[in-house]
């Protein structure tokens, strides 16, 4: 499994800005320029069907050996549990063999049902790109280059003590395999690297966005609409730039706003004969 890091820890290369693009048509979106608001969203409405979507593989425990050895792990784990409510570990352990022998798909769904109702209810998750100079993040993120790219000061977004994890995505071109079988005496750790790899892996296809996201886990409670909103001060911010066909009428307004915020504006321009884009400071 690949190693992805952990919010606190900076390492070496790690981007010192990271940039949100937004749509300045869009009310909400100018939230984030205006009421300095970020959005912790739900897995369940991302544009991709497979990110946080990647369960244990059931299907992995192909052998009469690795089915009798999971059961026997599931037991052990929760055996304080088992023998608080009065079950038998032996009759537990020989119900998951006979279910995993007899019904190893409904198994795996049951299990990804959970989850992801879970990771949906539970997860805040708010998605940066470590690049603006992207052609398709325009196009895609910031309503055809007619909207906006806030920059972020990486590490004090980081450092809020409200996200438990963050890093860039790893992007893979094999979908991972997650094994249910856990270590019992390296329990915390594994869950912790599986949560990571689930909510921090995605298709290969993404790798353009250099993706970089934080991550707030909702625990005891369940968040509304309201809990997934977090503000932050003038001082997070780094920068903003303006899409290259940004309505020209509201520039000056956009101009007021980052001078407000002491940080530079610029305003995104091509450059001659290259299909790239460079950048103009307009304050």
């Amino acid at each position: 499994m690949e190693e992805i890091t952990i919010l606190k820890e900076k390492p070496k290369g790690f981007p010192e800005v990271i940039y949100k693009f937004r749509d300045w048509k869009n009310e909400k979106h100018r939230r984030l320029i205006l009421q300095n608001e970020l959005y912790l969203s739900s897995p369940k409405d991302f544009n991709d069907p497979f990110d946080c979507r990647i369960p244990e593989d059931f299907t992995s425990l192909n052998s009469v050996e690795k089915i009798e050895a999971y059961a026997e792990n599931s037991v052990q784990r929760h055996s304080p549990m088992l023998q608080m409510m009065g079950i038998d570990l032996d009759a537990k352990k020989s119900e998951i063999i006979e279910r995993l022998n007899g019904k190893p798909k409904e198994i795996q769904l049951e299990n990804e049902q959970w989850l992801f109702a879970e990771q949906d209810a539970r997860y805040g998750i708010i998605s940066f790109s470590c690049i603006w100079n992207n052609l398709l993040l325009w196009s895609h993120y910031a309503a055809n280059h007619t909207g906006f790219c806030v920059g972020f000061d990486e590490e004090m977004l980081r450092s809020l003590p409200k996200f438990q994890m963050g890093g860039e995505i790893s992007y893979r071109k094999d979908f991972p395999v997650i094994t249910p079988m856990l270590t019992l005496n390296n329990e915390k750790r594994e869950i912790l690297s599986r949560a990571i790899s689930e909510a921090f892996t995605k298709a290969d296809d993404w790798r353009y966005e250099k993706e970089y996201r934080l991550l707030k886990l909702f625990y005891p409670n369940i968040p509304t609409n309201e809990n997934r909103i977090i503000t932050v001060p003038d001082g997070f911010f780094k920068e903003v730039i303006l899409g290259l066909t940004f309505p020209v009428n509201d520039v000056h307004s956009m101009i007021e706003i980052a001078n407000q915020k002491e940080i530079p504006i610029y305003q995104a321009q091509k450059i001659p004969f290259k299909f790239r884009l460079t950048r103009v400071q307009l304050n």
